[in-house]
């Protein structure tokens, strides 16, 4: 958190605590949901999401990545 941003949170913070408690829990309450459904759809579609996954090429064969994991084998262990 940056300097500006921390005192923009104690200048926010401070003018909330003047309000009376029902009007900061019902604040507390619609932050809190508003975090619970971003936290929901973190990073967009499922769809989205499967395409970082995809492939232009196919998979690879059992023999290929038996071969890519002796050569990492081999440059990690000599």
């Amino acid at each position: 958190m940056s300097p500006t941003e921390f005192a923009e949170l104690e200048t926010v913070l401070t003018r909330v605590q003047r309000w009376p408690p029902p009007v900061q829990l019902s604040l507390a309450t619609r932050i809190l949901q508003s975090l619970q459904a971003s936290a929901m759809h973190p990073g967009g579609s499922i769809k989205n999401l499967l395409g970082l996954l995809a492939s232009s090429g196919s998979a690879a064969s059992d023999a290929e990545c038996e071969r890519i994991i002796s050569e990492e084998r081999l440059r990690k262990y000599g």
